[in-house]
């Protein structure tokens, strides 16, 4: 867990950082406290790796960006479904590039649910 006083991290330069005892980093701050003298980049690798919390160590921003943009694209998705459905979002909204392949990847969800409803498993087969 960390803490970012008011930060926008992207406009961040140089944050305030307080350590713990044991010197790693537990907060940053915008501007000087009491506690928080030293100061370091926001591309500090010390930094980047507190801003990740218990990612694995040299895993970058843009690393775990990378890695959760399927699980992004799934939540629009179903987020985008919901607002159609309670019409608060018309499918002629969106642009027609974006309604295509909402139709296409919601027809492929549609037949591999229907495909696997025919699988049965080997402990149901007589």
């Amino acid at each position: 867990m960390y803490i970012l006083s008011n930060i926008d991290v992207e406009t961040l330069a140089m944050p305030y950082v307080l350590r713990s005892k044991d010197k790693k980093i537990i907060a940053l701050f915008r501007e000087p406290t009491g506690d928080t003298v030293e100061e370091l980049s926001s591309r500090d690798p010390e930094v980047l790796e507190f801003l990740m919390g218990n990612n694995p160590p040299g895993e970058t921003p843009e690393h775990y960006l990378s890695y959760t943009d399927k699980g992004m694209v799934r939540v629009l998705e179903d987020l985008i479904g919901v607002l159609i459905e309670k019409n608060v979002l018309l499918p002629t909204d969106l642009p027609l590039d974006a309604q295509s392949k909402l139709t296409v990847r919601h027809r492929a969800r549609k037949d591999l649910k229907k495909h696997s409803q025919l699988i049965i498993a080997r402990k149901d087969i007589l």
